[in-house]
This record gives structure tokens, C-alpha cells and sequence, in this order.
């Protein structure tokens, strides 16, 4: 399964990344490419406990969201998931580049491994890096997989 801590799928997650363009069309969904940008750098400091959520973990929660969101084999379903409004800003105040650059700095961070501050998951709750790593690849894929990229 893919993971950002493995170098091969970090450099191929960037590059996809590098790819995205601000006029970019999506092909499902409701966010525009400046917008998604700013939605994956708001859910990367989550990752590493600089945005903290308020938490509606439950058992439930982390065992079968844990399945789903990090262990599915299948692809997220497209735009039926809405995320809490505090990682969902419009666009930020920086330019396209910052903001760009800024989740590719995040990114790279997992290249540090496991030996770093994590945060909570508001829904799953605690992660191991593993899993953090995990679902953040797969976060970010889905949002790549928005703008065919």
C-alpha cells in the first residue's frame, strides 16, 4: 500500500503536485485547484498536530474508519465525504505558490519517518505514523484524482 513515508511515493506524489495549475478543471467535486491545495496543507498540520481538531473518535469510528479510510484496498467514494469547515478554507491568503510549495514542505516531512510529533485524527482518533502516512497518500491521491492528475 502506498505510503509518504517510502521516498517513491512521496517523489510521485510531489510530481503530481507539480503538475496542478491554478485554471485546472476538475472532473468531479465542488473545490478549485487553489482551494484543494489550501484543504491538503490545512489536513497535513493536522497530521503533525499543528491544527487540532475537536475529536468525535469512538470506537466505531476508529475501528471502521480505520478500515476504510487507511486499509480499503477501493478508492474514497467522489464528493459524497464533506470535511469539517476548518479544513476546508476557499483559498488562503498567499499566492498559488506559497500555498503549493507549502504542501510539498509538509510532504517531505514524512521523510523524517516516525521520530517527529504526530497529531490526532478528529475521527480515527490516534494514528501511528504508519497510518498517518498512509492516509495522508490517500488523501491526497483523491484530491490529485479531482483535477486528473
Amino acid at each position: 500500500m502506498p505510503s509518504l513515508l517510502v521516498m517513491r511515493h512521496r517523489v510521485g506524489i510531489v510530481r503530481r503536485i507539480e503538475r496542478i495549475r491554478p485554471d485546472m478543471v476538475r472532473t468531479w467535486g465542488t473545490m478549485e485547484p487553489h482551494a484543494m491545495l489550501c484543504h491538503l496543507h490545512a489536513l497535513l498540520a493536522v497530521t503533525f498536530g499543528e491544527i487540532r481538531l475537536p475529536g468525535r473518535d469512538s470506537w466505531m469510528n476508529r475501528w471502521y474508519g480505520r478500515l476504510i479510510f487507511i486499509d480499503s484496498p477501493f478508492a474514497w467514494p467522489r464528493g459524497s465525504i464533506q470535511a469539517p469547515p476548518e479544513i476546508l478554507p476557499s483559498a488562503s491568503e498567499h499566492g498559488w505558490d506559497w500555498d503549493r510549495n507549502r504542501v510539498i514542505e509538509y510532504i517531505q516531512r514524512f521523510a523524517i519517518g516516525p521520530h517527529q510529533d504526530w497529531g490526532r485524527h478528529p475521527l480515527l482518533g490516534r494514528l501511528s505514523p504508519q497510518q498517518w502516512a498512509r492516509l495522508s497518500w490517500r488523501h491526497l491521491d483523491h484530491h490529485l484524482k479531482q483535477f486528473a492528475c
